[in-house]
């Protein structure tokens, strides 16, 4: 037993892959630089400006490959800086327990 399909449907049609990947591939972009955007605002005030804007970076990376590379170059830097506040802040602290 077949059913019947009308022609004439007013649904609208499903969008093709196409549209979908362009309007993802936009999103990303938009919410990705926004996000950079205040970040790069925040570098001058006091907040977490670095890290927004590598955060940012990760999210234009889902998308654009030259972004992830940026992406990953600074979460090592971030790695290096923090790792080598840790090694400071230890000679720092043996300076005062003489």
């Amino acid at each position: 037993m077949a059913i019947a399909v009308p022609e004439s449907s007013d649904a609208p049609a499903p969008p093709k892959p196409v549209v979908r990947r362009h309007a993802r591939r936009v999103s990303v972009a938009m919410a990705g630089g926004s996000t950079v955007a205040v970040g790069v605002l925040l570098i001058p005030l006091p907040g977490p400006g670095t890290l927004i804007i590598l955060a940012g970076l990760s999210i234009l990376g889902r998308e654009f490959p030259m972004a992830r590379r940026a992406a990953d170059k600074g979460k090592g830097w971030v790695g290096a800086a923090v790792g080598g506040a840790r090694r400071g802040a230890g000679r720092v602290g043996d300076r005062f327990r003489r």
